[in-house]
């Protein structure tokens, strides 16, 4: 007894771990793939966890979920036009369209035609009613209201199928998830008053779109960060560059803008990059800022979301060049050039509160608290009157860094609960990731390792929101890291080898030294016991 699977049209055979399309042409997929929409069918629309998942289909190897999410890219494409399985966030995924199960003595034969022909009527049978008027058409005798009936029952059907296509493109505009990277606008005008809009355009941008429960939107600086890890220059990079940041991050959606046109006559070009795509457009206007609005409305109803546009103008803390200059500088290691152009930057623009951030994150990097904390202060107490209210609670980070370089553990845990509430707002998942992370060394250096463990899971938690290889690999380096601090070597082994695992899948080059200094401390561990 043969048994397969008819659902959206298409027929899955276990036993040869083959899909046919409607035509009957076998479709290439593979066998992972194959297991795992398998697995989602079999559920018949129960949400099945990522770690089911992982545990059924990739037991006999040591992967991360980046692996589910490419096979299930794949089943997509596979059904391209059915809309087939749903992702519920931090849940898993749950396969929705109809599922009929069918045997057949003669898997090879005209019984299963025939027996595959009726279970393709039972599947795309819309509903009961045209189904009933269906079979009183074959019963008429009159010809003339047989194909009136059948020319009403084709106009149903292809209302029907046009608005399942326009109901499945926005639920797939809908389940972006991961994290939304704008990248530095690259500038085609050569006066001197556009150089602003490389970061400045991009900032922006970034301030107008807001983070969701399932999609982060990166910061700026954070964003240099990420194309630095990717190998990308700030300027002039090419699209296999812009393909190495889907690599090296979480990414799920990339914006590149250029400016073009004339004075007040802009055109502001835009590339929206997917993994499986890319779509380009251009607005024009006679204000630069005004088509960056336009951008943000795009890109906001694409993602279903709101975006900040509630301000006539706004002013951008990277319009300032010496900002500008200064994050590369601190992507290039260069502290002290950094640290003159941030401080020439105050000097010119007292109130430009990144670049008091980030002068103060060099201070307490070199260790000079005093000076750090002054200006912490003063910045905190102008971002709570700022309109800028992503910078504040950035600021009490590093605030709260400082006083824990110093020991000041009550003020060290205060500030950062102010941070947390605030970044928790704005959902500022990788703030969030970075707060838990503090508190997670905090326990763990005062040997509390539960609580640390505690918050280890919940910084892990919020890189998963957006889908952060490197903010994983890292959180489980430290959980490797608290798990040798409670004896467990096997523990310690296997939670370093999972994060090697992600930093060699996704070319995270920067992480592999501590990684492997890591394992060659946890084997020499190993050593010293067994002897």
């Amino acid at each position: 007894m043969n048994i397969y699977y008819v659902t959206a049209q298409h027929k899955l055979h276990p036993q040869s771990h083959t899909v046919a399309s409607p035509a009957g042409n076998e479709l290439k997929i593979r066998l992972k793939t194959f297991q795992l929409l398998l697995l989602l069918v079999r559920a018949r629309g129960e949400v099945v966890s990522k770690e089911h998942i992982l545990d059924s289909i990739w037991d006999d190897v040591l992967v991360d979920e980046q692996v589910i999410f490419q096979s299930i890219k794949e089943i997509r494409k596979l059904f391209r036009g059915y809309d087939v399985i749903k992702t519920y966030p931090r849940k898993g995924y749950a396969w929705i369209a109809d599922i009929e199960e069918v045997s057949s003595p003669h898997p090879s034969g005209n019984t299963e035609a025939i027996q595959d022909n009726h279970s393709l009527a039972e599947v795309m049978e819309p509903q009961p009613s045209l189904y009933q008027r269906f079979h009183s058409i074959l019963k008429l005798k009159n010809v003339a209201i047989y194909m009136s009936l059948l020319a009403s029952l084709l106009v149903t059907i292809v209302a029907a199928i046009f608005i399942f296509n326009q109901t499945y493109q926005e639920n797939s505009e809908a389940v972006i998830s991961g994290s939304l990277v704008i990248l530095p606008a690259q500038n085609e005008l050569s006066d001197t008053d556009h150089k602003w809009v490389r970061y400045g355009a991009m900032d922006q941008l970034i301030q107008r779109l807001s983070s969701s429960d399932t999609l982060g939107v990166l910061q700026a600086d954070y964003v240099i960060e990420v194309m630095k890890r990717a190998g990308m220059p700030m300027q002039h990079y090419t699209q296999e560059q812009i393909g190495q940041i889907f690599q090296v991050s979480g990414a799920s959606f990339i914006v590149q803008m250029k400016l073009t046109g004339s004075t007040r006559d802009y055109r502001l070009i835009y590339n929206f990059y997917r993994q499986d795509g890319v779509e380009r457009g251009a607005v024009l206007d006679n204000n630069v800022s005004a088509a960056v609005d336009q951008v943000a409305q795009i890109i906001a109803d694409k993602l279903s979301h709101s975006p900040k546009i509630d301000q006539s103008s706004y002013h951008s803390s990277f319009a300032n060049e010496m900002l500008a200059n200064a994050l590369e500088l601190i992507q290039e290691d260069k502290t002290a050039e950094a640290t003159s152009l941030l401080q020439a930057a105050i000097a010119t623009e007292a109130d430009n509160l990144t670049a008091n951030r980030l002068l103060a994150g060099l201070l307490v990097e070199q260790k000079k608290y005093s000076e750090a904390q002054e200006l912490l202060n003063q910045a905190i107490a102008k971002a709570t009157l700022s309109t800028l209210d992503n910078e504040l609670p950035r600021l009490r980070l590093w605030q709260a860094i400082n006083y824990a370089q110093q020991g000041k553990v009550d003020y060290t845990n205060d500030i950062l609960a102010q941070a947390k509430s605030e970044a928790s707002k704005l959902k500022d998942w990788l703030l969030l990731a970075q707060i838990a992370e503090i508190k997670g060394q905090m326990h763990f250096h005062k040997k509390e390792y539960s609580q640390a463990r505690q918050q280890y899971s919940l910084a892990m938690d919020h890189h998963k929101v957006l889908q952060c290889p490197y903010g994983q690999s890292n959180i489980l380096i430290r959980m490797s890291q608290l798990a040798l601090a409670e004896h467990d070597l096997a523990m310690a082994k296997n939670t370093a080898e999972r994060s090697l695992h992600i930093i060699k899948q996704r070319e995270l080059s920067t992480l592999e030294p501590r990684i492997d200094a890591w394992l060659a401390k946890i084997r020499a561990h190993r050593s010293t016991e067994e002897h």
